[in-house]
């Protein structure tokens, strides 16, 4: 009787092994063990989810740096296609094509979004330039404009990345660059922004800072005192702390 027991379970074996692979396996080789972007799009390609078969490409894609857009076309499901512009606009401006990237941000329907991670990207990377230097990095996005109030952006972003990075702030940055008015109103943001947080962990502390600088780094002032510095300070003084 153990032999036909021994047949049955080598020919469940064998069949078991010529069955077609799932979905969650093909994702998974697809994404984690084939060699190219070819050999893992022919893998997502086998999925039969929808949606799952559009997460795998767009995965495959970044895994490999691929750079066509005509890969995202091929998408079939309508938020994996977006998405896959979404993440091939970040690859663009990392190559060198911040144009280009914006453009590919207009064709999804997280445009402003999409392009607002791209000033995010030229901020951060702007943060030891010379603020005349930085400030070209806002030209593209002023000729497309899927984030129109992308100059400010830029200039909050920054101002944050280098408040981040221990740098003391500087007012007369603005004093530099061609419009000046919007980063002067993007230090005035960030002044604001910093003060607020401020304020809720601790505005007692904050409001009893009479003549003593209101936000420090390291032991130092945060920024450098300056009549726009002043200015901030003290409207935000008098919008929250109360009058003696």
């Amino acid at each position: 009787m153990r032999a036909p027991v021994l047949l049955l379970g080598l020919l469940l074996g064998l069949l078991a092994c010529g069955s077609p692979k799932s979905d969650a396996v093909r994702y998974a080789e697809a994404l984690g063990e084939a060699a190219d972007f070819e050999g893992a799009r022919s893998l997502c390609a086998g999925i039969t989810d929808v949606g799952l078969r559009g997460d795998c490409k767009v995965g495959a894609m970044e895994r490999h740096s691929v750079l066509d857009e005509a890969e995202c076309d091929g998408v079939q499901s309508d938020l994996w296609r977006d998405e896959c512009r979404f993440l091939l606009a970040e690859r663009q401006r990392a190559s060198g094509d911040l144009t280009l990237a914006i453009d590919t941000c207009n064709r999804t329907r997280f445009a402003r979004k999409c392009a607002w991670h791209l000033v995010q990207d030229e901020a951060q990377a702007s943060v030891d330039e010379a603020p005349a230097v930085a400030e070209a990095r806002i030209a593209p996005f002023l000729i497309s404009r899927p984030v129109p109030d992308a100059a400010l952006q830029f200039w909050i972003i920054r101002f944050r990345e280098q408040a981040a990075a221990g740098q003391q702030l500087d007012e007369r940055v603005c004093d530099e660059v061609v419009d000046r008015q919007t980063c002067v109103e993007g230090f005035f943001r960030h002044l604001a922004t910093v003060l607020d947080a401020l304020g809720r962990a601790r505005l007692e502390r904050v409001c009893a800072k009479d003549g003593d600088a209101l936000a420090t780094t390291g032991g130092e002032p945060a920024w450098v005192e300056g009549p726009l510095a002043r200015a901030a300070e003290s409207r935000w003084v008098r919008a929250h702390c109360p009058a003696p």
